[in-house]
């Protein structure tokens, strides 16, 4: 074979190869979703709640009849509005467990959205085009659409040449005026509440001092549970998530602040946040208690004390 016959021969097995490709790969027509009562809808629990078997939890609302089949919008479909559901909880619990997410209502012009919506999904991209996948996918936003007669569907997305959700017609959704929101609860147990407030739902007793220094730890808190130290076992009160507009406890802690100066007073409101301990082994949690009244100290178990400030006692005693 000469060099001819095999750029030829070449040309042809590479034309094949795409041809047979694009067969393989074209996307698969995208049906329409069943139209149905919106009373078939509610938001479900947030995924931050409902996402991971590790917490329990108990939903205050009644049960509603399966939803239709989802898929692109009907063209015997006009929406008139959308709900969009919160994704995650709010940022505080209460002192009995409950948090609260919202189902927000958009109303305005559905073109574009209905654009976006029933596009059809592009052909799979070459792998080598996509990159490595991992698991910090955005996570699934719950959305209907209704239409004036009271009737709701759900829309799926067009798929992007990489196999993810193309979620450009949610983006024209809450870009629409919001006109109202509906505010859901659902209720955790002490479990749930540690893990996702990171912080220790139950306090037995005040850290006991010990004569290691409390500088060793760097104090990020992602979460800060409030106790009523009035009774003989501190109360929990309710929690919230240190977010980042709120000053930087480390920052505060770090600076060097004074040991406590003795005192007999006694405290009648204490937050707790949970740190690891990375001077140990197996980094084991450790639970730093604040009294935001009386004596005012920042207490580990083990720990000497040290002296909280004004800064500090202001920022933990905000409750959102």
């Amino acid at each position: 074979m000469n060099g001819r016959e095999a750029g030829l021969t070449l040309f042809v097995a590479v034309l094949v190869a795409l041809t047979a490709y694009g067969v393989a790969t074209t996307p698969q027509p995208r049906t329409a979703a069943h139209i149905g009562s919106a009373d078939s809808f509610v938001c479900p629990l947030p995924q931050n709640v409902s996402g991971s078997a590790d917490i329990p939890t108990t939903a205050n609302r009644i049960a509603v009849p399966p939803r239709p089949a989802p898929g692109t919008v009907p063209t015997t479909f006009t929406p008139t509005s959308a709900v969009v559901c919160d994704t995650f909880t709010g940022d505080t619990v209460a002192a009995d467990g409950t948090v609260s997410y919202l189902e927000r209502h958009y109303i305005g012009d559905f073109g574009p959205v209905l654009e976006a919506l029933n596009a059809p999904s592009a052909r799979p991209a070459w792998p080598i085009f996509c990159g490595t996948t991992d698991d910090s996918m955005p996570p699934l936003t719950d959305m209907w659409l209704i239409d004036a007669d009271g009737r709701a569907m759900e829309p799926t997305y067009p798929i992007s040449g990489c196999g993810f959700d193309n979620t450009l017609g949610l983006y024209e959704i809450q870009s629409l005026p919001e006109i109202f929101t509906v505010e859901h609860h659902a209720q955790l147990d002490p479990a749930a509440i540690e893990l996702l407030f990171n912080c220790p739902s139950a306090l037995p007793a005040l850290p006991t001092p010990g004569p290691r220094p409390l500088l060793d730890l760097s104090i990020f808190p992602s979460g800060i549970c409030r106790f009523d130290t009035t009774g003989p076992i501190p109360a929990f009160t309710g929690a919230r998530i240190w977010n980042s507009t709120d000053p930087v406890l480390s920052e505060e802690v770090l600076a060097d602040p004074p040991a406590a100066s003795p005192c007999t007073e006694t405290a009648t409101s204490v937050v707790a946040v949970a740190v690891t301990d990375s001077a140990t082994d197996d980094w084991r949690p450790v639970t730093i208690a604040v009294e935001l009244d009386g004596c005012r100290r920042i207490l580990g178990n083990g720990f000497t004390p040290l002296a909280a400030s004004p800064n500090i006692v202001t920022a933990l005693s905000s409750t959102g």
